[in-house]
């Protein structure tokens, strides 16, 4: 059995066999258990209690050789129970354990990645407490909209001297126009610090294209410098 899940394994072309840990030992209910640890991140594992011998599946007599599994991570779950029903179906569930193991790794950038986005995003909203529970009036309205577009025009000046694929970059700059029509919309039905918040968001979205990462800094110092620009009397909340 333990050659098989090595092979099932090496199957696997985004590992390697010596990537697990795989053990077999026997419990006091004399039922074989199989243990699959990838070595570089415990917390997944695929344990299986294999019987010595058949159980009576029903009531007519017949007989299965039931194994019954936790998988972590599962399929929908966190950790999940499956039982499988001989050892060829126990292969094949190894090999499905492999490919979500393979899909939670991948994923772990995207997810510390967004951890750290609203970490960011946290501390900025927290830096313009200041900003106070009022809207802009008119003539900073105007103002915010003037800055937008100097910010929108560096970042597309960048994007057309770095991008030479034509159809790339007419989309990137579509969405940019999209982006900054929304915050000039919402000059009017945001307060201050709200919109504040909604300019670090879409920094941060932007900041995550290196093309972009030449203009821009941290969200926070853009937010800080649209508000600056457009006059400190605004980030002082009067």
């Amino acid at each position: 059995m333990l050659n098989d899940v090595r092979k099932a394994i090496s199957s696997n072309k985004y590992f390697e066999e010596d990537d697990f840990l795989v053990t077999s030992s026997k419990n006091n209910s004399n039922n074989y258990v199989l243990q699959i640890q990838y070595r570089f991140e415990p917390r997944f594992k695929f344990l299986a209690w294999i019987p010595d011998h058949e159980t009576k599946k029903d009531e007519y007599g017949s007989m299965e050789f039931k194994i019954t599994t936790q998988e972590s991570p599962g399929q929908m779950g966190e950790t999940e129970r499956s039982t499988y029903s001989g050892k060829g179906e126990l292969l094949s569930g190894i090999s499905s354990w492999l490919g979500a193991v393979e899909q939670e790794l991948l994923a772990i950038p995207i997810y510390r990645q967004a951890a750290e986005q609203k970490e960011q995003l946290e501390e900025i909203l927290t830096q313009f407490e200041s900003l106070g529970d009022t809207y802009f009036s008119q003539e900073e309205a105007q103002e915010m909209k003037k800055r937008l577009d100097e910010l929108e025009q560096r970042i597309a000046e960048n994007l057309k001297n770095t991008i030479t694929d034509q159809s790339e970059l007419k989309t990137k700059l579509q969405n940019l126009e999209a982006d900054m029509n929304v915050l000039k919309e919402k000059l009017a039905s945001h307060k201050k610090r709200g919109w504040a918040g909604a300019v670090a968001v879409r920094v941060l979205e932007w900041a995550k294209d290196p093309v972009n990462r030449k203009v821009l800094t941290s969200g926070a110092e853009i937010t800080k410098d649209l508000l600056l620009k457009a006059g400190e009397h605004i980030t002082d909340g009067k």
